[in-house]
């Protein structure tokens, strides 16, 4: 028995001081490698003086330095334990993840309890290898360039809208009442405000191009992009795009992320024979 499943053990039998909620994550032991750089842990939960104010629907669990977050369903009433099993980010053997108990199964829900929790991965192999599966900047070479444009004939189109508001512009300052010039240049202000917006609306926002196993997702302007979750696994190009990335995922559900005019992002698709487990109560 490793320390941290003992650990987990004392903190899901002990009575509990008043007050006291026990959320608790296990590094899984003897799991086989990851094949989408995500380790599985066992989320152990503990109210034993039914100090919650309600049932916990959902776990949100995502590291506290930054990265991607879990939404993991859970029914776990009040005075209960429950022992969920999640998969996590980890860049190193040491991480600290922020726990969410959710009222309702949704990212944005306010936890109806949050908890910092320590994790220390004994496996320091599968913690490397789960990091190379993620940070792959091999993958991104031949797409770093592949971010995409506006279609040719937009700015041509705007350019000649703004030559003849110019025109019909200096056309209402040769008439001679001061309310008709005024009521011209709002009328065409208004309507090539609503010309412009309705051009730039036009082409897709978010734009996502499969090559092989590989999804390359861009963004002519910030979007989100949304996908079915199996099957489905981020890849990063350095550390830092890691810990900025706000990707949500939901097992059995979708996988959301948002997408920036700035950003080339790659998402690899797995086999059925590869994809890891789903989550287990």
């Amino acid at each position: 028995m490793t320390p941290d499943t003992a650990l987990a053990l004392v903190l899901l039998l002990a009575p509990g001081a008043p007050g006291e909620v026990a959320v608790h994550l296990t590094p899984v032991a003897d799991a086989p490698p990851s094949p989408d750089g995500f380790l599985p842990v066992d989320l152990h939960l503990a109210d034993p003086n039914g100090e919650l104010p309600t049932v916990v629907q959902a776990v949100r669990i995502r590291p506290k330095a930054g990265g991607p977050a879990g939404l993991y369903p859970l029914a776990a009433a009040p005075g209960t334990r429950a022992t969920l099993r999640v998969r996590v980010l980890a860049l190193s053997v040491q991480e600290t993840y922020v726990v969410g108990l959710l009222p309702a199964v949704r990212a944005d829900a306010p936890p109806l309890l949050r908890r910092e929790v320590p994790v220390t991965f004994q496996d320091v192999a599968a913690v490397e290898t789960a990091r190379e599966k993620l940070i792959d900047r091999g993958s991104y070479l031949e797409s770093l360039e592949d971010l995409p444009h506006w279609p040719t004939w937009l700015p041509r189109t705007v350019l000649l809208a703004g030559a003849g508001f110019a025109v019909a512009l200096g056309g209402a300052l040769f008439l001679r009442s001061p309310a008709a010039r005024i009521a011209v240049v709002l009328a065409l202000s208004g309507c090539g405000a609503v010309a412009v917006a309705r051009l730039a609306s036009g082409p897709k926002a978010v734009l996502a191009r499969r090559t092989g196993p590989l999804t390359v997702v861009t963004a002519r302007r910030t979007g989100t992009w949304s996908c079915p979750a199996a099957g489905v696994c981020p890849v990063y190009w350095r550390r830092e795009q890691v810990l900025a990335d706000d990707l949500v995922y939901r097992p059995g559900g979708l996988l959301t992320v948002t997408i920036r005019p700035t950003d080339v992002r790659i998402f690899r698709h797995q086999s059925a024979a590869t994809r890891p487990a789903a989550a287990r109560p």
